[in-house]
């Protein structure tokens, strides 16, 4: 992680200008990676295992950044907001995931409870919005506004799932 953190900085200060925009975003590439180690790497299990282990020690700090850098005023300025996305994104998942598991032909059990389990994913999520607002998006005059909106649905998700 920290050698894509530096090659970022070798591209921006070698490159023209006009590449300065060319980035190899460290969060995406470990995301890639996991994607791999968990469908295609013979070794899933000792990945799953990894994973299980590492997951109280990395949620509660993680979370407990999360709440602390939260700007409850920008997201009481746009209260309406979040609900709306909550509920669009619930029903969708909702709706989606029944019509996917019934298409895959999966069980009744997988496809009235499958919804469940998708509604609370939101570590990716917060790690994208913290990218964005630190990158070239958050020095738009919009941006901030948006991710505040995107993680009060965030938190929505977190107390419904």
């Amino acid at each position: 992680y920290y050698w894509l953190i530096r090659l970022n900085g070798w591209i921006t200060a070698t490159v023209p200008e006009v590449l300065t925009m060319v980035r190899v975003d460290p969060l995406l590439v470990c995301m890639i990676a996991a994607i791999w180690a968990n469908h295609v790497s013979k070794r899933r299990d000792g990945f799953r295992e990894i994973l299980h282990d590492l997951a109280p020690l990395v949620m509660p700090p993680f979370f407990t950044i999360a709440g602390a850098t939260l700007d409850l005023k920008s997201i009481l300025r746009s209260k309406a907001a979040p609900p709306v996305l909550f509920i669009l994104r619930f029903a969708g998942i909702a709706i989606g995931s029944f019509f996917a598991s019934m298409a895959t032909g999966h069980a009744s059990t997988v496809r009235n409870h499958l919804w469940m389990t998708l509604q609370a994913q939101s570590g990716v999520t917060l790690g994208l919005v913290a990218q964005m607002k630190m990158g070239l998006v958050g020095k738009q005059p919009w941006a901030h506004g948006a991710a505040d909106t995107i993680i009060g649905c965030v938190v929505m998700n977190q107390l419904v799932g």
